[in-house]
């Protein structure tokens, strides 16, 4: 890898928001529309910035016309407009860089307070809850360079998670926060060049963070813009009852292989299946939770809480009926706990070339 000469970094290091190479706002919402509280916040903008806003059908054209078959796809099969416009906002700041406001946000003050000289990358922190880990908020995202590799990864996930059919954990496990949280907490050299501001612990706000404490940068979800124009979050309740995704049938890449026969099934209860490395328990777990209708004829037992045995589940109380992880046998065969290190450090694979990928360059 050739380094660029020093000075290189001095420059890059001086450039300023108001020098950005694309100035531009965007934001979506369902017909063409615009609020007090956006000329508010355009006129905390440079003079060089633009705002552009996408409807609905804007977005439809967008992807239609996009080189980028699997992202086409991915498009085409989400429902929730919530998750299309996540979609897009991924998208547009790869190819094109520039900063995504959601329609219901406003600055409370200029550009340059969020993203000081030399920022190439602002994200906000979400707040602890939800169900989530670690998040970043979407409301606002910022990139100075078009195909930053944190968006292109981003977009690598998500287009994986829509054609997977995959739920997630969450409603924001598929396009939003929690997808953004898990490639910045998996992969943080994508992030290394990032301003961090934070969603306020109360919600409905952006801060800045700092030594002095934390300064009130931007509304989020602002009453207002909301009465003027509605917006629902209908995509909770269809990521609850799983119709998401426009098309029931899997993607032939990740099909289960007709795992809903007549097969009975005898499936033990893991516990804490969001923990650790998701190849064995906490994949079958996603698989029973997702589609139930594969496990109706199921006879369920349960890992005993202190762990080691398996119990029948009954009105009568949990008899023993199994042990696991039997110490005697531990001794006469040593068997390696080896790959929860392997996939803490990611070495899981043999090859680190992923196959298949969605085929964006950062």
């Amino acid at each position: 890898m050739n380094v660029p000469p020093r000075k290189t970094y001095i420059l890059q290091a001086t450039i300023r928001v108001d020098q950005w190479p694309n100035p531009v706002v965007y934001r979506s919402a369902p017909t063409n529309a615009s609020h007090p509280a956006h000329a508010r916040t355009n006129k905390l903008l440079p003079t060089s910035w633009t705002t552009t806003l996408f409807t609905h059908d804007q977005l439809d054209a967008y992807f239609e016309n996009h080189h980028n078959q699997r992202l086409r796809k991915c498009y085409a099969s989400l429902r929730p407009w919530a998750y299309r416009a996540d979609l897009f906002r991924l998208a547009i700041l790869h190819d094109r860089g520039g900063i995504w406001m959601d329609f219901t946000t406003e600055l409370l003050r200029p550009l340059d307070v969020l993203l000081p000289s030399g920022a190439s990358l602002g994200l906000v922190r979400e707040r602890p809850g939800f169900g989530m880990d670690y998040g970043v908020f979407n409301a606002f995202l910022a990139v100075r360079e078009p195909r930053h590799p944190f968006f292109a990864a981003a977009l690598e996930r998500s287009v994986t998670v829509c054609l997977a059919r995959d739920y997630g954990s969450t409603p924001w496990s598929i396009t939003g926060p929690e997808l953004l949280g898990r490639v910045a907490r998996d992969a943080p050299r994508l992030v290394r060049d990032v301003t961090w501001l934070r969603h306020a612990p109360e919600g409905g706000a952006i801060e800045t963070t700092g030594e002095r404490g934390h300064k009130r940068v931007a509304i989020t979800k602002h009453s207002d813009i909301r009465r003027f124009i509605p917006l629902s979050n209908a995509y909770i309740g269809m990521w609850k009852s799983r119709t998401v995704f426009r098309h029931s049938k899997p993607d032939p890449a990740v099909s289960t292989g007709g795992l809903c026969g007549s097969l009975r099934l005898a499936l033990s209860s893991g516990r804490a299946l969001r923990v650790g490395p998701a190849g064995g328990p906490e994949l079958l777990g996603r698989v029973a939770r997702d589609a139930p209708r594969l496990v109706r004829d199921v006879t369920w037992l349960r890992h005993a809480p202190e762990g080691g045995a398996i119990e029948t589940t009954g009105e009568r109380g949990h008899k023993r009926v199994a042990i696991t992880k039997h110490s005697d046998i531990r001794r006469f065969i040593p068997l390696s706990n080896a790959y929860i290190g392997m996939w803490k450090s990611r070495t899981v694979f043999r090859h680190s070339k992923s196959k298949g990928g969605l085929g964006i360059r950062s």
